[in-house]
């Protein structure tokens, strides 16, 4: 049994950990704000199990967002899951071919999302918060 272990590639969840605490904690030592998302569902993987993908994917996602949450004043944590989730799993017309990169339809979703997401946080505050 893997439980330690990322089913998306096999690494350690502590060593997951770790470079997702420096991930996070470089950028913040130069910018005054990041936005950080969450990891989309990826077709390729959940092709032999969806339910197990999504399970994992959401215990990945739990720490990514545990993190930003100690971060709160600078940080903010956009959730890809839902958009790319459908009533009967994943929507998979927002992938290519590939069922592991975004279609022009996925590209956009994102797109979209983030362009809110950084216009609501100009609104809340005169700082930039790309820089």
């Amino acid at each position: 049994m893997k439980s330690d272990r990322n089913d998306v590639k096999g690494v350690p969840l502590n060593d997951f950990v770790r470079g997702m605490e420096k991930a996070i904690n470089l950028p913040l030592q130069k910018m005054k704000h990041l936005t950080v998302l969450s990891i989309p569902p990826i077709p390729r993987l959940a092709a032999t199990n969806e339910s197990e993908h999504l399970k994992a994917l959401n215990s990945y996602n739990v720490i990514i967002r545990g993190l930003v949450t100690q971060n709160m004043a600078s940080m903010k944590f956009i959730d890809l899951v839902p958009l790319f989730l459908g009533k009967n799993g994943i929507r998979m017309e927002l992938y290519k071919k590939d069922q592991l990169h975004f279609s022009d339809e996925g590209l956009e979703v994102l797109v979209q999302t983030l362009h809110s997401a950084l216009a609501m946080k100009c609104c809340q505050s005169n700082d930039n918060p790309i820089n």
